[in-house]
């Protein structure tokens, strides 16, 4: 049945506010991602409130994921409009449910819906493309991106901020008119898409994907199960625990590699590579970078944070520009970075010379991954599962992974350069490897055509003309 005249006169409404909208979600999304890593490193203050916090905080990583997966399947018949809505009232009410914690089943309720919150916002934001023409799905994929590949900088800076007192306060809090405007303007776009019942295109035929996807599934069961055995734990003790913690995480770094080969296309494991290892190291390392300069000398001055953010819009930028050159490109950058900052300098700007390539690299290496894997729509949808995934069990895991080879992240400078010396030297190897591993992949040839089961999606190539 087709829309009436008035809904349909509204369309070029609900177009222009598409990117934006994508923009608003990712960006909403990263502020409930921000919970997770405070949640994890303020243990030691957080057990009077609930002793069993780090299984919590695994519960918040499966939920995150579960509803995640189960976006990207709903959003194939209803549409993106529905589960974006969700995402907006769960952000919105696990925001305040954190800003004071005071009861254990206050932070349960908190972290839980924060989950739900990043899961469906993530994952509704990038299937808003499905339903737009080649320019605006470009835009609005643009929108999307920039928050998840360069939005770190803007977090790590607002983390170094004080928060005030009064009561334990998680993750970041922007003023409540933004939260209001954030708010309106998706759920406006959210309605109008529903009124509207723009014509989507079929289900993409998923079958050669079947293996990808199960492994990935398996992942996710396999290392949260772990996680939770070890957070539910009454008094877990040290001399089995850091074994288990460094095991895991081996697992989990070679999972997430054996999920990328069992890509049945070829063309898309660089840009899995360059995102997958860009949103595990990126994130842990900027926030800890910048941890100590705030606690040897106070907050960073905002030309730093200026700084901080220009370098990543310039890999974003660079990235869009030239995606599949920008992949090997951003991860040298990003490896050449962490090793100038394994030192972690309390000097600000010092802090900032290594920090601002480092952020450009991260950057350059998740959009051009992003923006090479959009050729298909089956591809940028792994893509972006995978990274998520890598993002949430780095968040969960850079204070355990650290504490397990004799660091702690504390409000101690010294402890946070230690930590951050931890995950530098690893993100270092890791980038060398994974650019070793691309310029490979990518240099097998160029691109080859991809079978018609797979659903091409050309308006979102980077090599298609349009």
């Amino acid at each position: 049945m087709p829309a009436p005249p008035a809904i349909r006169r509204a369309e070029p409404a609900r177009l222009l506010l598409a990117p934006a909208v994508a923009f608003l979600a990712s960006s909403l999304a990263l502020c409930c991602l921000v919970t997770i890593p405070d949640t994890v490193a303020g243990s030691p203050t957080l057990s009077v409130v609930d002793s069993r916090l780090p299984g919590w905080a695994g519960v918040a990583v499966v939920l995150a994921l579960a509803v995640g997966a189960v976006t990207l399947v709903v959003s194939v018949r209803v549409g993106p409009a529905p589960p974006l809505a969700l995402g907006t009232v769960a952000a919105l009410l696990g925001l305040a449910l954190s800003r004071d914690v005071t009861s254990s089943p206050q932070l349960e309720l908190a972290l839980l819906t924060q989950a739900v919150a990043v899961g469906a916002l993530v994952t509704s934001a990038l299937c808003m493309v499905d339903d737009l023409p080649a320019p605006w799905a470009r835009a609005t994929l643009a929108g999307w991106t920039l928050p998840m590949a360069g939005g770190w900088v803007a977090l790590a800076w607002l983390v170094s901020r004080p928060r005030g007192h009064g009561g334990t306060r998680l993750g970041v809090h922007p003023p409540g008119w933004a939260l209001a405007a954030v708010a309106a303007i998706s759920l406006v776009w959210a309605v109008l898409t529903m009124l509207q019942e723009p014509a989507r295109p079929p289900n993409p035929a998923g079958d050669l994907w079947q293996n990808a996807w199960a492994a990935l599934g398996f992942l996710v069961v396999g290392v949260g199960s772990i996680v939770l055995l070890l957070g539910f734990q009454p008094d877990p003790g040290t001399s089995w625990v850091r074994p288990v913690v460094l095991l895991t995480t081996a697992v989990t770094v070679g999972g997430l590699l054996g999920c990328g080969w069992l890509m049945p296309v070829a063309w898309a494991r660089p840009a899995y590579l360059a995102v997958v290892v860009a949103l595990s190291c990126g994130p842990p390392c900027l926030q800890l970078l910048v941890l100590v300069p705030a606690h040897a000398s106070g907050p960073l001055s905002t030309r730093v944070g200026l700084t901080l953010a220009v370098g990543a819009l310039a890999g974003v930028g660079v990235a869009w520009w030239r995606p599949r050159g920008s992949i090997t490109t951003g991860l040298a950058v990003m490896a050449l970075g962490a090793a100038g900052g394994w030192v972690m300098p309390a000097n600000q700007w010092l802090m900032c010379a290594a920090a601002a390539p480092f952020a450009a690299g991260v950057a350059a290496a998740c959009a051009g991954g992003l923006r090479a894997a959009a050729a298909d729509r089956i591809a940028v949808r792994y893509v972006s599962m995978a990274g998520l995934t890598a993002l949430l069990l780095s968040l969960l895991g850079a204070a355990p992974l650290t504490w397990a080879v004799g660091a702690a992240v504390t409000s101690r400078a010294s402890d946070a350069r230690a930590a951050g010396r931890v995950l530098l030297g690893l993100t270092f190897a890791l980038a060398v490897l994974a650019c070793a591993g691309a310029s490979v992949l990518l240099g097998e040839g160029p691109r080859p055509g991809v079978p018609a089961t797979t659903a091409m999606n050309h308006e979102l190539s980077p090599d298609h003309p349009g």
